[in-house]
């Protein structure tokens, strides 16, 4: 156990040996009790443990839980709607994702078997064009 580590273990789980990792507890206690730098690194995360207990966080207003309580209203018809539409267009972009695919497909199967493309003039690629082939092989 290195004093660094013990600072480490001190910010992180406190002054409570209970709370730090079970496997360094010893060894970090005997390093606390034998270093003087230890032990002042001790003390201090004793005393900051203290006044963090002694802390308490005021319960909510009532209009703070009111408020937080209307936020969970039932959705509005026109949200309900914006959803859908959401879903709509979601959906239109996935078929045109699909629709250019096959499109794509088509035209690299024309180019293997000889055949005019679909949709492709004699002098337009595309960028899935492979860029190692020439063009007496097309």
């Amino acid at each position: 156990m290195t004093p660094e580590r013990l600072s480490r273990i001190l910010a992180a789980y406190g002054a409570n040996p209970d709370r730090w990792p079970a496997a360094e507890r010893n060894a970090a206690l005997r390093l606390a009790e034998n270093d003087p730098e230890a032990m002042r690194l001790m003390r201090e995360e004793q005393r900051l443990d203290a006044m963090l207990s002694r802390h308490a966080v005021p319960a909510p207003h009532a209009a703070l839980v009111g408020s937080v309580l209307a936020g969970f209203a039932p959705p509005s018809r026109l949200s309900v709607l914006r959803s859908w539409w959401t879903r709509f267009a979601l959906a239109g972009a996935a078929l045109a994702g699909v629709a250019v695919g096959v499109l794509t497909l088509d035209v690299m199967h024309a180019r293997s078997s000889g055949r005019q493309a679909m949709t492709l003039a004699d002098d337009q690629e595309t960028i899935f064009t492979p860029l190692d082939t020439d063009e007496a092989s097309l």
